[in-house]
């Protein structure tokens, strides 16, 4: 069986669906800025005081911690900012 859908427009739609679930995602993201949430630490970044984890609803989080050794334990973190695919917060005592 030969394919009707020419590669262009292949590519294309493929392009038009990621572009818009990536709009989809920052507006939700966006909704959760102000929002604090339980945080299981699961890594520390190449930066300084800077740690990633999930929340309890599974949702990426890049925040930032004076903290020192904060690997798999919860803490919580306020929403402070978005990217397309994750949340950036503050930790917060």
């Amino acid at each position: 069986m030969s394919d009707s859908i020419s590669e262009e427009e292949k590519g294309r739609r493929s392009r038009y669906f990621r572009n818009r679930q990536r709009e989809i995602q920052t507006a939700k993201h966006e909704r959760l800025v102000g929002s604090r949430f339980e945080v299981l630490v699961s890594g520390k970044s190449r930066r300084e005081n800077q740690w990633s984890g999930y929340t309890t609803s599974h949702r990426m989080i890049n925040f930032a911690s004076q903290e020192r050794e904060l690997l798999g334990t919860y803490v919580q973190v306020e929403v402070t900012g978005t990217t397309p695919n994750s949340l950036v917060g503050e930790h917060v005592a």
